[in-house]
């Protein structure tokens, strides 16, 4: 059980006029209890007063156990299809992925003519400007042919082994 009982009973109270309210104190504890079953106090309030606006006759344990089996049953679906999300494919003709933004000719970005591109460009207008600055940065970055190291580390590396040699030698 996961909320206080002094939570609980402040929601019995407030379902008290409706008709069939439980006489004996092991009725009242048991509707109790279900509702102790509530993740939270807001989702406990929120059922009691949807009780409230749609029905007269006080809720018997079964129909509060039946609510937390759906709401249960809903978090379940929703946390599997979180972790698990349906993998769509997505054919472009043009040859985006889904992505939204294709290269040109010259190499600059450009949104895609199918409709992750059309809706890229209404969602994102400045998505283009942010690609071409990151192009751009990784453009002054300096690369050589092996293994992607900055020409300035091998520099430093080239040196380094040159003094280590002339310490040795």
């Amino acid at each position: 059980m996961s909320l206080e009982r002094k939570t609980v009973k402040a929601q019995v109270s407030r379902m008290e006029s409706l008709d069939f309210f439980p006489q004996l104190p092991a009725g009242l504890k048991e509707v109790e209890n279900a509702l102790m079953e509530f993740p939270t106090a807001a989702m406990c309030e929120s059922w009691v007063t949807d009780w409230l606006q749609g029905h007269e006759d006080f809720p018997k344990p079964a129909a509060i156990y039946a609510s937390l089996r759906t709401v249960k049953n809903l978090q379940t679906e929703t946390q599997e299809a979180w972790k698990n999300p349906p993998a769509e494919k997505y054919d472009c003709p043009h040859g985006c992925k889904g992505w939204g933004t294709i290269r040109n000719e010259a190499g600059a970005h450009q949104f895609c003519l199918c409709s992750a591109g059309q809706a890229l460009r209404e969602a994102s207008p400045g998505w283009l400007e942010l690609l071409g600055r990151l192009d751009a940065r990784a453009r002054k970055t300096p690369r050589s042919a092996k293994g992607g190291l900055s020409t300035k580390l091998e520099g430093l590396e080239g040196r380094y082994y040159e003094a280590k040699k002339g310490a040795d030698g």
